[in-house]
């Protein structure tokens, strides 16, 4: 939860600075955090998923899965956006 609070708040910190570009990257950061809740969440109802052990011992590896790889993609997209 951590990440997606400080993700919102440079998001927030950098529109109010009118540093609407890096506002757009901190808000696409945020947004895949928030969603990272709902996708593991609609995860660990599959079968699949359910039977490799209960939610408690699954759904950190899901939870962790579903922001953190995301993230890494949207971090090597933007990279590639500003080098152009």
């Amino acid at each position: 939860m951590s990440v997606w609070i400080v993700s919102t708040w440079l998001a927030y910190r950098y529109a109010r600075q009118r540093k609407i570009k890096l506002h757009k990257e901190w808000m696409v950061r945020s947004y895949l955090v928030t969603l990272a809740f709902v996708i593991s969440a609609l995860l660990i109802k599959l079968p699949f998923v359910a039977s490799q052990g209960s939610a408690a011992e699954v759904s950190p590896s899901l939870f962790w899965a579903a922001w953190a790889v995301p993230l890494f993609v949207c971090d090597i997209v933007l990279s590639a956006r500003r080098k152009q």
